[in-house]
Parts: C-alpha cells; sequence; structure tokens
C-alpha cells in the first residue's frame, strides 16, 4: 500500500487505493495539462515571492522530497519549499508575519479561491490541509535541481522574461547535497500561497503544526493497511458520490454501487 500512496493523497480516500490494490489495478500518473498549469502557477508564485523579498532555503530553484514515516517504511512528498520572510509580506489588505515557512503554492478557480478566502483551507479544502500536516510532520529532505527538460520549456522562458538576476540564480545554483537524504529541520508553520487564475491576486495563510491531528492521519492509513491486507475495503470519507474525489474516481460504480444504466 505504501508504494501506492504519496503525501499529496493522504487527505483523500483510502478507499481507493483498496481498490486499487484488489483488483490488481495500476496507478497510471500522467502529466495532464491541469498539472502543466500548476507547476507553471507554482513556478510563478514562486518569483513573485522572491521579488518581494523572501528567501528560499529549499525549493527554489531546486526541488526536494521529503518523508513521512508510516508502518514500516516511508511517504513521499514534495512541498514546494522552505522559506523565510523576513518582515511579513503585505497581500489582499492583510500582512503575513515574518518567520521561516513551509510553503505551498495552490493555484485555484475563481470559485474555489474565494472559497479559501472566505473558510479557510481545513474548511475549504480540507485535502490540501492534510497534505501540509503531513509535509511539517516529515523529517528528512533530498535535494535536486530543476529537470533540464524544464528549464528548456515554461521554467526558462520565465526565468529569461524575469531578467538577469533570476536566470543567474537559476543557471548557476547547485545543490549543496543533490540526490542524497539529509535531515532537515521543518518549520512548524505552512505559508499556503493561493492563487486566483483568473485575476493572478494572491492569498496567504498560516497554517500551524498539529501534532494530534498527524497522529490521527498516520492511524487513519495504519487502519486502512490492515483492512486491505485482510482483503477488505476501507471506509469512505464521504457519504454521497457527489464530490469532486468520487467523480474522478474510477471505481465510482462498483463503491456506490450504481449501474451503467443510471
Amino acid at each position: 500500500m505504501l508504494d501506492l500512496l504519496r503525501l499529496s493523497q493522504i487527505g483523500q480516500c483510502p478507499r481507493k487505493i483498496g481498490y486499487h490494490i484488489q483488483t490488481d489495478t495500476p496507478i497510471i500518473r500522467v502529466q495532464n495539462q491541469r498539472m502543466v498549469d500548476g507547476i507553471w502557477h507554482e513556478y510563478e508564485v514562486k518569483l513573485r515571492l522572491y521579488k518581494m523579498g523572501a528567501t528560499f532555503e529549499l525549493g527554489f530553484p531546486s526541488r526536494f522530497t521529503v518523508q513521512w514515516p508510516l508502518l514500516d517504511g516511508y511517504i513521499y512528498g514534495h512541498p514546494d519549499g522552505i522559506v523565510v520572510i523576513p518582515d511579513g509580506l503585505p497581500h489582499f489588505g492583510l500582512y503575513t508575519p515574518g518567520g521561516r515557512y513551509l510553503l505551498e503554492v495552490k493555484s485555484m478557480s475563481e470559485g474555489m479561491w474565494w472559497q479559501f478566502v472566505k473558510k479557510g483551507l481545513r474548511v475549504s479544502h480540507p485535502h490540501y490541509f492534510d497534505q501540509v500536516q503531513g509535509y511539517m510532520d516529515s523529517s528528512e529532505n533530498m535535494e535536486q535541481p530543476i529537470d533540464e527538460d524544464e528549464l528548456d520549456t515554461m521554467f526558462h522562458q520565465m526565468c529569461f522574461e524575469a531578467g538577469e538576476e533570476i536566470q543567474e540564480l537559476v543557471y548557476n545554483y547547485e545543490p549543496e547535497h543533490p540526490l542524497a537524504l539529509k535531515p532537515v529541520i521543518i518549520p512548524t508553520q505552512s505559508l499556503v500561497v493561493a492563487k486566483n487564475k483568473t485575476s493572478g491576486d494572491l492569498r496567504f495563510e498560516v497554517v500551524p503544526y498539529d501534532e494530534d491531528y498527524t497522529a490521527g492521519l498516520r492511524q487513519r492509513w495504519e487502519s486502512a493497511n490492515v483492512l486491505v491486507e485482510d482483503g477488505l475495503l476501507p471506509g469512505r470519507p464521504y457519504t454521497t458520490p457527489k464530490n469532486w474525489e468520487c467523480r474522478e474516481c474510477p471505481f465510482i460504480e462498483p463503491c456506490w454501487n450504481i449501474s451503467n444504466e443510471e
């Protein structure tokens, strides 16, 4: 089960992974246009933060991977960075306190962005809240340079348009410990930056680390793993299939007993 799970999924439905295992259906991870757009928005926000005076310890211009202990192994994830904001950043009429943060960038549609603004991350996007809690509960990271193919495409073009300072930063950068695990002090607070894909507006939220909550997340997946190993399916976190995750799930019909005729 650990082989099929990523940290970005720990807030999602464990029943889907149970179906993949029971039916021996591989998880095919393809880089669709939505993912490509998300990467572009992530880079664009990082450049904006850099120009605002933010300092990146990790995540720009390199990437890094963290590992979250679960059962007898690890779940891996890719936070967007560790960033230091010296004097705080103004945004949307508000002010973000200075400090050291784990960075997570999310690009959202107009409607989803306003839900985030009005309700906050935990209520409006609980799966993202779980994701950043898992990142903050991790212990080690592996740093690596950005893939050369990306430097030759959208990221290269973005850096070219940003000016010589950014170009020099990116193209002369070499990770201190490339492709090697090393301990890192993960910040106990995350800076979640939500970008409105329509207007380009940014909204920031500081999410503190919740140790008890992450213990519950770990217990959820440990319990799900026991059920799957016994040939059973974990329970659903939903009471109706009318949600984004069920709509995109390949197992929606057997899971909810929906016939092809309906």
